[in-house]
């Protein structure tokens, strides 16, 4: 289920009142951004079945996938895991935003003196809707993820659980930020320190709560069919 983001503006809206309109909706997005970003609060996790046919030989072995079936208007920001055959890959390198195409530089990779036992294990996102893993292998049959990620800047919603759970870190969030502006009509610098300390409480206990493996994760389990290209 979803809940509409101007139910968190409107929470905003009565210590900000002399804050124009725009400005109170970007930040409120904004903060919500932020929030899933910091926290990996927002997590998915899925099973995908492939075989030796589904990898390109060309690309070190490489599988890309495309997440937009299971994570609608979500973008990744961490891979939190990954199973092989229920075997964790622990990858060489993780810079999700990574955009390397020269493949032929990859250690390990077709016409590189690098053997395959010293290719390095490592994904990136290509783009938002996209995960490519490097090195797998034919004998691999079941891939598992659970990623974190956070809406699209453009949303509109946000999930029902999300706004149940962590309404009030939104509104803190948003009323320190915006009352900390400088030089604004609105800027309170008194209460803006307030909710500061509000918003970073509620930052600490959401990754506490990662931590402590108490994030609800949706689970869907996708038969493999084809990945395609980018």
């Amino acid at each position: 289920m979803a809940t509409d983001i101007s139910e968190i503006i409107n929470l905003v809206r009565p210590d900000v009142l002399s804050v124009p309109q725009p400005i109170i909706n970007r930040e409120v997005v904004s903060i919500i951004l932020e929030f899933c970003k910091k926290t990996s609060i927002l997590q998915r996790e899925f099973e995908l079945e492939i075989d030796s046919g589904d990898l390109d030989d060309d690309r070190q072995d490489c599988i890309d996938f495309n997440i937009s079936a299971w994570a609608n208007a979500m973008r990744p920001t961490v891979v939190m895991d990954i199973l092989i055959d229920s075997v964790r890959y622990v990858p060489h390198k993780r810079n999700i935003l990574n955009t390397i195409t020269a493949f032929n530089q990859i250690p390990g990779a077709a016409g590189t003196s690098i053997s395959s036992d010293e290719r390095f294990k490592y994904y990136w996102v290509p783009n938002n809707q996209t995960i490519r893993i490097f090195d797998m292998t034919s004998s691999m049959s079941t891939l598992y993820l659970r990623i974190a990620v956070k809406p699209l800047r453009a949303a509109t919603t946000i999930d029902t659980d999300l706004f149940e759970d962590w309404s009030e870190a939104f509104v803190a969030g948003a009323k320190y930020k915006l009352l900390s502006m400088p030089g604004k009509d609105w800027t309170d610098k008194k209460s803006a320190e307030d909710f500061k300390r509000d918003w970073r409480k509620y930052l600490s206990q959401a990754k506490q709560h990662v931590l402590s493996g108490g994030t609800d994760i949706h689970q869907e389990n996708i038969k493999w069919k084809s990945f395609g290209e980018i």
